[in-house]
């Protein structure tokens, strides 16, 4: 089987177990990635200046992670009809 082929094959599988095309999944990976950056940016800030962003990150993970299971929880929902 050649590199290619096996490529292709692991792409297309795990884009049909998500329910998505191609683009519509890199635009999700793509938000998730910016804004797991804006918490990591917040992080570094309140390190730095702990009264500043004192609650910017992890109310940006709590919600990225409530976002991330939503979808999940979609996906599984949708793979049983």
């Amino acid at each position: 089987m050649s590199l290619l082929h096996n490529i292709f094959t692991r792409l297309t599988r795990h884009l049909d177990e998500n329910n998505q095309g191609y683009f519509d999944h890199m635009m999700d990976a793509w938000k998730f990635a910016s804004r797991s950056g804006l918490a990591s940016v917040g992080f570094f800030v309140h390190g730095v200046f702990p009264f500043a962003f004192e609650h910017t990150g992890s109310g940006l993970v709590g919600e990225l992670h409530s976002d991330i299971q939503e979808k999940l929880n979609k996906v599984r929902v949708e793979s049983t009809l």
